[in-house]
C-alpha cells in the first residue's frame, strides 16, 4: 500500500471472523493463511487482517470503507478534528475567538532541556491546524514532528521557555520539587505570550495542582482563565504547543550531541545509562551537568 493511506486497527469479537470472511468473499477478496491470524483477505483498495486475539487490521485507501461495510464503523478512531471539537466543546460559552494552549516537553528525558512552550491560536485556523497533522506530539516522530512545525508555527504567535541542563540543574536545587519548577515555566511562557498576544482564555496540560500556576499567575497580575486538564492535548492550541516544544528539545539535544561527541539517547532507559557513562568516561562526571537533569535516579546508576 502506498504511503499516506490510512492504517486502522480495530476490536472485533472473534466469533465475527465467518461471517466478515463470508461478508469480502462476495465483494471479490481472495484470502490467505498468515501467523496468528484467522485469515487475511485481499480486495482492490484494501486488505484486511483478522488476528486471532480479536484485532482487525485494515490497510489501503478504502479501508474507512471496509471498516464500515464489516459494521466496525463505530469503533473506528476518532480523526484530529473530531477530537479537537470534543477538546472545543469544553471552552466557555461563548467560545472565544482566540485562545492559548501550552505544553512542555523534555520532563521525562535525562539529556537535554525542559521546553515549554505557550501557543495563541484563532479558531478559524483549527480545520487547517487538523489538516496540517496537529496532534498530541508524543503520538508523533520526532521526523513528522520537525515536517510539520514550521507550518503550525505559522498559525499563531507563541512563546518559548527553554531551560538547559545546567540551569534546570540550578532552578531544580532552589524549587526541590518538578511541578513547582513546571509551574514556574509554564507560568513564564504565558505571560510573555500574553504581552505580545493578549487572550482571555487558555488551556494547559494539568501536572499537578492548579493552584501551582494560578497563584503565580496571580501574583503577576494576570486574569486570564486558565483551564487545566489531564490529556489537555486533544486541544489544538495545546497539541501545536506540545509540537513546538518537541522541536526546540530535538534541535537543543542535537546541539548538546556535538558538544558530547556522539548522540545522546531521549528517554531515561538503559542506553541514556549508557551515555552518561561514556560522557563521564570521556569528559569527567563533573561535564554531566552540562547534558543531564542531575536529580533523575539515572545519575545514580552511573556508578
Amino acid at each position: 500500500m502506498s504511503k499516506g493511506h490510512p492504517t486502522l486497527s480495530l476490536e472485533a469479537a472473534p466469533l465475527s471472523a465467518p461471517l466478515m470472511r463470508e461478508t469480502l468473499a462476495e465483494r471479490g477478496f481472495t484470502f490467505e493463511e498468515t501467523s496468528h491470524a484467522f485469515w487475511r483477505a485481499r480486495g482492490t483498495g484494501c486488505t484486511v487482517t483478522f488476528y486471532q486475539k480479536g484485532k482487525v487490521v485494515l490497510q489501503g485507501p478504502d479501508a474507512l470503507a471496509v471498516a464500515a461495510l464489516l459494521g466496525l464503523e463505530g469503533e473506528l478512531p476518532k480523526g484530529p478534528l473530531e477530537r479537537f471539537e470534543e477538546a472545543l466543546a469544553l471552552h466557555p460559552t461563548p467560545p472565544p475567538e482566540a485562545w492559548l494552549g501550552s505544553d512542555e516537553t523534555g520532563k521525562g528525558d535525562y539529556f537535554g532541556p525542559l521546553v515549554v512552550v505557550a501557543f495563541r491560536l484563532e479558531r478559524s485556523h483549527v480545520p487547517l491546524a487538523a489538516e496540517l497533522g496537529a496532534a498530541d506530539s508524543k503520538r508523533l516522530s520526532d521526523a513528522k514532528v520537525s515536517a510539520i512545525a514550521p507550518e503550525l508555527a505559522r498559525l499563531g504567535e507563541f512563546a518559548t521557555v527553554q531551560i538547559g541542563p545546567r540551569a534546570y540543574n540550578r532552578l531544580y536545587a532552589k524549587m526541590g520539587n518538578l511541578n513547582h519548577l513546571l509551574a514556574w515555566a509554564h507560568s513564564r511562557a504565558i505571560q510573555d505570550l500574553l504581552a505580545k498576544a493578549p487572550v482571555d482564555y487558555g488551556v494547559v496540560d494539568r501536572f499537578a495542582e492548579p493552584r501551582l500556576i494560578t497563584s503565580r499567575m496571580t501574583r503577576a497580575e494576570c486574569t486570564i482563565r486558565l483551564d487545566q486538564r489531564p490529556r489537555a492535548e486533544d486541544d489544538p492550541a495545546v497539541a501545536i504547543a506540545s509540537i513546538l516544544a518537541r522541536r526546540e528539545f530535538l534541535h537543543s539535544l542535537a546541539k548538546l550531541s556535538r558538544e558530547a561527541g556522539f548522540k545522546l539517547p531521549k528517554g531515561a532507559g538503559p542506553p541514556v545509562i549508557a551515555a552518561g557513562r561514556r560522557i563521564i568516561d570521556e569528559h569527567g562526571r563533573e561535564a554531566l551537568e552540562r547534558f543531564a537533569k542531575l536529580h533523575f535516579t539515572t545519575t545514580r546508576s552511573l556508578g
